[in-house]
């Protein structure tokens, strides 16, 4: 809120919406302060009681409860009407307690058409406007991720040690098909101080995937002993996005195969790389709207905005 003076009123009229200020506490004159606020459908200011402001914001952290919180307002906005109409949740109407026993009417509300509502999905977080007239009640959706997703996201394009690769799909192990097949085929390479790799890891085809082909060597006492093994290149997962939501998403995580000196010795490096999992997380959004959009199918005017 800012405070002007009165005749300065018309020239802030004239500012554009990211500058306009929806409140403006005006000095008449004469000492007296007067609480303004702009119209947008009207494009003007006008005099209310600061007594009868109150704001209203809140937050979400799943897309149920905003939906919920969405609902809601549109029937606390709705005009209230006398009807005998049943409760239903996706109803126009819902039914409120008699005032009185043998009143034989039942007290309604038709829900809000949605007109001048306004709900903005981005990537991140969504944002519902109740009333883009006045745009004084914020309401907000930032969406939680699952865990399985977070612990994916934070070890992709991070070059690990066989060691720490191995920790990773330990937790992803909820996620991760054919998870014991996977991890058995890891467990193949023990580094020890007598592990060194003697060729670079070269990539070709297995028995059911690309997999990697590479040289070791292990030394017992003065003897070294040689071999190949055959280690996988990719794997696949299946997980939730969201958190709390039901759909879970599959993609491919490939595994990137290089190598790096340690002291004396050459050890193998590896690096998770996700190539769609950004069509994955659009697909996840999209699905999230699009449940969204069905679920308030009866509010008409509601407008539904997709920002990504």
């Amino acid at each position: 809120m800012i405070e002007v003076s009165d005749d300065l009123v018309d020239k802030i009229v004239e500012l554009s919406p990211s500058s306009r200020d929806n409140l403006l506490t005006v000095d008449d004159g004469h000492g007296i302060k007067r609480l303004y606020i702009y119209n947008d459908g009207e494009k003007k200011y006008a005099p209310i009681d600061e007594r009868r402001i109150v704001l209203q914001t809140g937050e979400v952290s799943n897309v149920e409860s905003f939906l919920a919180l969405v609902r809601e307002e549109t029937l606390r906005r709705g005009a209230a009407v006398t009807d005998s109409a049943p409760d239903n949740p996706k109803s126009t109407t819902t039914r409120k307690p008699a005032a009185k026993a043998d009143r034989s009417e039942t007290l309604a509300v038709v829900r809000h058409d949605g007109s001048f509502m306004t709900v903005v999905f981005n990537a991140k977080v969504a944002k519902f406007a109740p009333d883009d007239r006045v745009r004084l009640d914020s309401f907000g959706y930032e969406r939680a991720l699952s865990p399985q997703w977070n612990a994916l996201v934070g070890a992709l394009g991070k070059p690990m040690e066989h060691k720490d690769l191995i920790r990773v799909l330990q937790r992803l192990r909820p996620s991760i098909k054919r998870y014991e097949d996977l991890m058995r085929d890891l467990r193949k390479i023990t580094f020890s101080d007598r592990t060194n790799i003697t060729s670079e890891p070269l990539l070709q085809a297995g028995k059911n995937q690309n997999e990697y082909k590479v040289d070791l060597e292990v030394r017992a006492g003065t003897d070294s002993l040689s071999q190949t093994t055959a280690l996988p290149s990719s794997f696949d997962v299946e997980l939730q996005y969201a958190r709390g939501g039901d759909k879970r998403y599959a993609t491919t995580i490939e595994i990137d195969l290089s190598t790096f000196i340690k002291g004396e010795r050459k050890e193998l490096r590896f690096t998770l790389i996700a190539p769609d999992l950004p069509n994955v997380e659009e697909a996840a959004i999209d699905d999230e709207v699009a449940f969204f959009r069905a679920e308030t199918a009866d509010i008409p005017r509601l407008l539904i905005l997709q920002d990504y």
